[in-house]
């Protein structure tokens, strides 16, 4: 398992001792109500998970006795895009998230990849644990450029890097 090869994503990592608690509301992104009936679940190992709990007319969920560590959370309602997340959990602490979730588009847009049609299903969203933020995969492939711009500065300064073991490891 090399980690400079693409690979598939990964599973969640968590471990230790099962006192993290998460709450959350599901609400429709493009008005902000919340989503009551919304299903919520949350896998905490590759082949263990918690839910689906339903959400309150108020569109909040909870769980409890979750490990510490990251976690997906899996969200789905009728009428609405499913989503997943990448959450992190603390040893005795409550993590609390919002889910945004789009309604269905009566006709999903199509697009044309090498002359096969195909259709969005969903999008994930991705969440810097640094800051909370919530970011689609375009946002995140722009703020990781930026990062890896500010940090290496110029093209040939990143080759050089990637081609040496020890520094690209570093």
């Amino acid at each position: 398992d090399r980690w400079d090869l693409p690979q598939e994503e990964r599973p969640p990592r968590s471990g230790g001792p099962t006192t993290a608690s998460l709450k959350g509301k599901v609400i429709h992104a493009l008005t902000g109500v919340p989503i009551q009936g919304a299903k919520v679940s949350v896998q905490t190992a590759p082949n263990s998970q918690q839910g689906p709990i339903i959400t309150d007319e108020e569109g909040a969920f909870e769980f409890r006795a979750l490990p510490e560590g990251r976690l997906r959370l899996v969200v789905s309602a009728p009428g609405f895009l499913k989503k997943e997340l990448s959450v992190e959990t603390k040893a005795d602490q409550y993590t609390q998230v919002e889910v945004p979730l789009k309604p269905e588009t009566k006709e999903r847009k199509k697009i044309r990849v090498e002359g096969i049609s195909v259709e969005i299903a969903e999008e994930k969203i991705f969440i810097l644990e640094s800051t909370g933020q919530s970011l689609t995969l375009e946002q995140y492939k722009a703020y990781v450029g930026g990062k890896v711009r500010q940090k290496v500065g110029t093209l040939e300064k990143l080759r050089n890097i990637w081609i040496d073991n020890a520094k690209r490891r570093e």
